[in-house]
């Protein structure tokens, strides 16, 4: 997996699949992986612009009938923010 940017974060749901983000510049971008390590999309851009370069986290939550909820954690401008997905592409 080639990717631009630093500080990797990542998270393992039930279903096998590998949330990995990363800082890239002032967003956050990502990729999920199958159990295989095999990109099941291309690279995408979760959070764009105003991240702060100090890195995040992600925290994969299973939720009934097989939906995981995706949160990041990360600070933009100094301030702590949270960013939830039930894909794991698209934040809100």
């Amino acid at each position: 997996l080639a990717m631009a940017g630093t500080k990797p974060f990542a998270d393992i749901g039930r279903n096998g699949i590998e949330y990995v983000y990363w800082i890239n510049g002032t967003d956050i971008e990502g990729v999920r992986l199958d159990r295989g390590g095999n990109e099941l999309e291309s690279p995408f851009t979760a959070v764009s612009g105003g991240v702060d370069p100090g890195g995040g986290a992600c925290v994969v939550y299973p939720l009934p009938g097989g939906v995981h909820r995706v949160v990041l954690r990360y600070f933009a401008s100094g301030a702590r923010t949270v960013k939830t997905s039930y894909d794991g592409i698209t934040f809100i």
